[in-house]
């Protein structure tokens, strides 16, 4: 799992511009994190967790991982019909 240490040039800038911020980081130390397969699956995942609880917005997703059989991408998303997605518990304006 990758990790963002400290001495990163990001951090160190974020250290300088934010006191606040630059004393949570310290407090929390480095950052591991789990990268996103793809940046699709990623700006879907923000799409979809908006103005949720992480735990409905989980749901959702999987629910749309299983229409889309394992190819979760673009062109399969996009082929799937707003009723599909209205089902898996997605909003009107966001199946659109």
């Amino acid at each position: 799992m990758p990790t963002i240490g400290l001495d990163d040039a990001g951090i160190r800038h974020l250290c300088e511009r934010d006191w606040r911020l630059a004393h949570l980081i310290e407090r929390l130390g480095p950052l591991s994190y789990e990268p996103p397969a793809t940046a699709f699956s990623s700006l879907a995942h923000s799409i979809i967790e908006q103005m949720l609880s992480i735990k409905a917005a989980a749901t959702i997703e999987q629910r749309i991982y299983h229409l889309c059989q394992g190819d979760f991408c673009p062109r399969t998303v996009a082929a799937l019909s707003e009723g599909d997605l209205r089902a898996c518990g997605v909003s009107v304006r966001k199946a659109r």
